[in-house]
């Protein structure tokens, strides 16, 4: 069904970021492509599906070459893609239009498209959702829509980039039913979620470009490469925390707040994060996990209630000064060209010399594991969804915060760059800081922190 024959490809004028690529997937076969962030995963992804041609060798779905592009467009509407961020192929103003755009591009019946836009909402608990614009959804109910908009034209291949990165437990278990409850497709899908290799039939690792193991489950788990990944993991064990009986550095009292036009509400909140501490907040997708955190970060203002900074309220402007938030989705907060002009940014607002900038960002990035020689000078928007996202966390971190909100911040993240992001929240907590954690990775959770605050309908 797919094959990869002798494939390089690299992006502008830099080096290959794959070299020499040789797959074949069969009908119906599932395979998962794992390796460290940056390492070329997506890139084979988006070969597979025809939205970048190699520049050596060929790319084949179905016997058709991916560079005939008379004969594979034929074959476009049998490749469902989707993306590792769910914005980057949202194309309409509500859920329900989303869901009929592909088959209204496929000249489907319009009774079959209404029949299958009401069996999908359901099957995807999205149908109280339907009216709803894509910008009011939470990442998790992005991720589900943009799955559902993609099975809804049941196509013969699926080709997946991290699909259950945003999703809570109960997300990820409806989406991989959804996904492998058939043979009827080819699967091709990147993650870092170990606990779901399990679900496949191979097992693909890459690493700088090549592909350096390919095989089943049961012999990936033989080699020196799975050990490794195992040691750095449990190298990260949970750690015992005493409870600080310290001031809240945070209090929201009686908050609520409503996005216009819709019937999302945080009504009524009441939450305290003492200081110097790690506290967790979880719940599921769609929950206003997010919300608070942008209320405490004065990117929104409350509607109802107060929000306290070490017991004195304080306005919207007031916390943004006082406030860093790593947001969910990364890009969403780039705009500079470089990662160095995009972490010196803030610096330079502080009137800082130049010298004293470049430091500080060298620091910043070797805290989060990115080389300062090999990233400083890279465009932010070319590098992988881990790399960008360990890229917003030293934009951040360099700031020097008291009070730091990390937003779903080991999503699409590999084994190595988990245990950096919690090494550096506890060396953080270390330096008298005040932190707040939203992740729906419990495991992740349990590692760094005794302090968990769960969200449930918009209420704790």
């Amino acid at each position: 069904m797919i094959q990869f024959k002798d494939v390089s490809f690299g992006y502008g004028a830099s080096a290959f970021a794959l070299r020499d690529i040789n797959l074949t997937i069969s009908t119906g076969e599932r395979v998962c492509l794992l390796g460290r962030n940056g390492s070329g995963k997506s890139t084979i992804l988006k070969l597979a599906a025809g939205i970048v041609t190699p520049h050596t060798g060929d790319v084949k779905i179905a016997g058709v070459s991916t560079k005939d592009n008379k004969q594979f467009r034929n074959l476009r509407g049998q490749i469902g893609f989707i993306f590792q961020n769910p914005d980057d192929q949202i194309l309409t103003a509500s859920v329900q239009s989303e869901l009929a755009f592909t088959l209204e591009n496929l000249n489907v019946d319009r009774d079959e498209i209404a029949r299958r836009i009401k069996e999908f909402a359901k099957r995807f608990h999205l149908d109280n959702l339907l009216t709803r614009h894509p910008t009011q959804l939470s990442a998790g109910e992005k991720q589900r829509l943009v799955l559902a908009a993609t099975l809804i034209s049941t196509p013969s291949v699926l080709i997946l980039d991290e699909p259950t990165s945003y999703l809570d437990s109960d997300g990820q278990k409806l989406v991989n039913e959804a996904v492998f409850g058939s043979r009827d497709w080819s699967i091709m899908s990147a993650t870092q979620n170990f606990a779901e290799v399990e679900l496949y039939d191979r097992v693909v690792f890459v690493e700088g470009g090549e592909v350096i193991f390919d095989g089943t489950v049961s012999e990936f788990r033989s080699t020196t490469t799975f050990a490794d990944i195992s040691r750095i993991e449990s190298s990260s064990s949970p750690r015992q925390h005493s409870h600080n009986k310290s001031a809240p550095a945070v209090e929201l009292c009686n908050v609520s707040f409503k996005y216009p036009n819709s019937n999302k509400v945080t009504q009524n909140r009441n939450l305290s994060v003492h200081a110097r501490t790690i506290t967790v907040i979880m719940g599921s997708s769609g929950c206003g996990k997010t919300t608070i955190g942008l209320l405490i970060a004065g990117l929104l203002e409350p509607q109802g209630g107060e929000i306290l900074l070490d017991g004195v309220p304080c306005s919207a402007q007031e916390r943004l000064m006082r406030v860093g938030m790593i947001f969910q989705i990364p890009e969403f907060a780039f705009f500079a060209e470089t990662v160095f002009e995009e972490i010196a940014f803030g610096l330079r607002n502080q009137g800082l010399a130049e010298d004293t900038i470049r430091d500080k960002v060298r620091v910043a990035l070797e805290l989060v594991g990115l080389g300062p020689d090999e990233f400083l000078d890279r465009n932010p928007f070319t590098l992988s969804a881990g790399e960008q996202r360990l890229v917003a966390i030293a934009s951040i971190v360099v700031l020097d915060r008291q009070i730091l909100i990390f937003d779903e911040s080991t999503a699409g993240l590999d084994w190595y760059g988990r245990v950096r992001v919690q090494e550096l929240i506890m060396r953080l907590l270390e330096a008298g800081k005040s932190i707040i954690v939203i992740t729906h990775d419990k495991e992740f959770a349990e590692k760094i922190s005794s302090t968990f605050v769960i969200i449930a309908n918009g209420s704790e």
